[in-house]
């Protein structure tokens, strides 16, 4: 019989990640379920450092973020 998923709550997710340093990690931590994809985007997103990337990455960035409401209102300026 298969065992049975391992249930974590927001808050314990949130404490993770938020201890997590390495972007790149957190962002693979979004992707292991639906819990952790909204925990680690607000992870992501809430300091983003746009200075010194070129012009197409900051447009990129922008586009998305203006296509994705809920990504915007994860940014603190």
């Amino acid at each position: 019989m298969p065992s049975k998923p391992a249930y974590f709550s927001p808050e314990i997710i949130s404490l993770i990640c938020d201890e997590i340093e390495d972007r790149q990690t957190v962002a693979h931590l979004g992707r292991v379920s639906r819990t952790f994809v909204d925990i680690a985007q607000r992870v992501l997103y809430h300091t983003v450092d746009l200075v010194g990337l070129p012009q197409r990455l900051v447009a990129a960035w922008l586009s998305v973020a203006t296509r994705n409401a809920r990504l915007a209102n994860w940014v603190y300026y």
